[in-house]
């Protein structure tokens, strides 16, 4: 399986017929220089697969490209798919959205790893009325839906996956916890929305602690954290910060439960975690735990067909929930442009009517079953995710495993 590269990557003419639904992208040098037609919808993708941020981002490349490789025609509209990689770099993204935006050619924008990257283009896309699939999570990004008229989300939102971690606290006694979370935009929203979540729990925020991702040495955050003895530390961080976050907590004593966000849900964080991973819990959508749950479970079909198709095609390697992401965004765009082009709106060569048809038919298509879950997205839920995407995964033995 060829791996996307950090150059913009214009793939050749190839469709896909994954799990119902088909993507084609026909060879181009460049997005100007793609064959003009009707019922084609031109996506361009912003991606971190290099970088700091890889270790989300590779794998939503790969989703990508192996979605593409999955060769199958389709009846509906066709897919021109562009995949550019920012490095994970903002200043990159903000860049390579406003290239997109700049040379008129795409319908829609699948775009950002990262919530700070999210955030900096959420003006662009907003002023240019292009609609925007945010891979990231941070709530402000996607909600509220009426001052984000053009931007949806199929990560599931740190709202939604701190009312099933608190939820599960409770029904575990616990009373009282501490939150550490990166010093940027993603622990600034987990923080924001726990604090809105916990008022009324029964339980307290004895201490919230902040850390840089790149600091040399945990030390000081860790008892910082633990320095009032919590029953819980939440670590709101991603996959290699959290992984050394998790270490230094135990290496230091803390005994207690851990949980971490949903920016962690890979096999990496186990591996780099280690033996300190054991126990540590995290509400997180299907595909982490779909082997375990039960068949009539919203997701768990299509989430294990993913990663069964993934692990052949990338040997040795896991699906990841970010690659997930990948791919409900483009189910998203593309059942909304079929919606859209069945009632006669899609097929017309002016780009304003195209992006507008294809905004509101992504809020009016009605649901459809992702690797996240079940998505509905309506004018005032642009996540469009509800408590069916919640479960809560224990790492069990080295492995990610369904909680009881």
């Amino acid at each position: 399986m060829r791996k996307l590269n950090s150059r913009p990557t214009f793939l050749a003419t190839l469709a896909l017929a994954v799990f119902g639904w088909a993507l084609v992208v026909p060879a181009t040098t460049g997005l100007g220089v793609a064959h003009a037609q009707s019922q084609v919808l031109r996506v361009g993708a912003v991606i971190s697969s290099t970088g700091e941020s890889a270790a989300l981002g590779a794998s939503e490349a790969n989703t990508l490209a192996l979605l593409a490789e999955q060769l199958a025609g389709r009846s509906g509209v066709q897919v021109e798919l562009s995949v550019l990689d920012d490095g994970s770099q903002v200043e990159k993204t903000i860049e390579l959205v406003n290239g997109l935006l700049a040379a008129n050619e795409v319908d829609a924008i699948i775009c950002c790893t990262r919530s700070e990257a999210a955030l900096a283009v959420v003006a662009p896309m907003q002023a240019a009325r292009v609609p925007l699939i945010s891979l990231a999570a941070a709530a402000p990004i996607a909600n509220p839906a009426e001052s984000r008229r053009w931007v949806f989300s199929t990560a599931p939102s740190d709202t939604l996956i701190l009312h099933g971690v608190v939820a599960d606290m409770r029904a575990r006694g616990v009373s009282d916890m501490t939150f550490v979370g990166l010093a940027d935009a993603f622990g600034e929203s987990g923080l924001v929305e726990l604090q809105l979540l916990l008022p009324g729990s029964g339980i307290t925020l004895d201490t919230v602690v902040r850390y840089d991702a790149q600091a040399t040495s945990y030390t000081a955050p860790v008892l910082a954290a633990t320095l009032s003895r919590p029953q819980v530390v939440l670590v709101w961080g991603i996959v290699d910060d959290s992984a050394r976050m998790v270490r230094e907590l135990r290496t230091l004593g803390f005994g207690g439960d851990i949980y971490v966000s949903h920016g962690v849900g890979n096999h990496r964080f186990i591996e780099l975690a280690g033996a300190a991973a054991e126990g540590v819990r995290l509400a997180v959508g299907p595909l982490l735990v779909a082997a375990d749950l039960a068949a009539t479970a919203p997701g768990r079909d299509v989430s294990l067909a993913y990663a069964n198709a993934y692990a052949a095609a990338y040997p040795g390697e896991t699906a990841t929930t970010f690659g997930g992401h990948a791919y409900d965004a483009v189910m998203a765009l593309v059942n909304a442009a079929d919606f859209a082009d069945a009632r006669g709106a899609f097929d017309t060569a002016d780009h304003v009517a195209r992006r507008l048809a294809l905004r509101d038919a992504i809020e009016g298509m009605g649901p459809f079953v992702g690797i996240g879950g079940v998505f509905d997205f309506t004018g005032t839920d642009h996540s469009g995710l509800d408590d069916r995407a919640n479960v809560i995964a224990e790492i069990k033995d080295g492995a990610w495993r369904l909680a009881h």
